[in-house]
């Protein structure tokens, strides 16, 4: 195998690392009182076909009614954004009045190598009782939901009415890595919800710096083989 060869080989992979969504299992949870339903990417309740979104707008769940979930998720790349998380729900009356609504967003096989994870979450809330508080996390073990504890980003974002809040940290990572973000809502009668959540990651300066060298490395040896080849 020549050197170019392996020059364009490398170069492929690169550019399918830094683009496919097809490593990540991207999913949806809903958890009420005793009620659980897992939306996975194309799967059974996903409403949207793209690779990397899934949308779940099944009216009511245990007395929520869920006018949209939507995740979108860019596995491999995590960088500005790997996750986020839209929820758009209200309680009018049964067990949304006593019982809280949990929604988890995450996805598998990320690679960027973060200096930094930074969540932000925002949105508005209205009703007697109302709260949301949102948690995001980094997993090294790859585990779709994964939530250790060495992996939280702090602090908890915790929204009342019109709110923006945002948590971070420095993580040691080991590539490939989960994101999770993970919502809940306080329950009562009447409490309304619109929220959006991401996850985003900065890149190790060290992990942006080999990547130009071997970009510069990849480009001098074209340049050589078209040297060679036109003398």
């Amino acid at each position: 195998m020549n050197n170019l060869f392996k020059g364009l080989l490398v170069s492929t992979a690169l550019t399918a690392l830094c683009t496919s969504s097809a490593f990540g299992a991207a999913s949806i949870k809903l958890v009420s009182g005793g009620s659980t339903v897992t939306i996975a990417d194309n799967g059974v309740g996903d409403s949207a076909p793209a690779a990397g979104n899934v949308v779940y707008n099944n009216g009511n769940f245990n007395g929520w009614n869920i006018t949209v979930t939507a995740g979108v998720s860019s596995s491999p790349n995590a960088s500005p954004v790997g996750i986020d998380l839209t929820v758009l729900a209200n309680c009018v009356s049964g067990n949304c009045t006593s019982q809280t609504l949990e929604a988890l967003f995450s996805d598998t096989g990320f690679t960027t190598v973060p200096g930094s994870a930074t969540s932000t979450y925002s949105g508005t809330d209205a009703g007697t009782g109302n709260s949301a508080t949102g948690n995001a996390y980094v997993d090294n073990s790859n585990t779709l939901f994964g939530e250790p504890a060495a992996g939280k980003l702090s602090p908890t974002i915790v929204g009342v009415n019109g709110f923006v809040g945002s948590s971070n940290s420095a993580l040691a990572v080991v590539a490939p890595y989960s994101l999770t973000i993970d919502d809940v809502f306080a329950a009562g009668a009447g409490v309304r919800y619109s929220t959006d959540h991401n996850i985003g990651v900065t890149p190790e300066p060290a992990a942006v710096l080999s990547l130009g060298t071997l970009a510069l490395g990849l480009a001098g040896l074209f340049r050589k083989k078209l040297q060679t080849r036109n003398n």
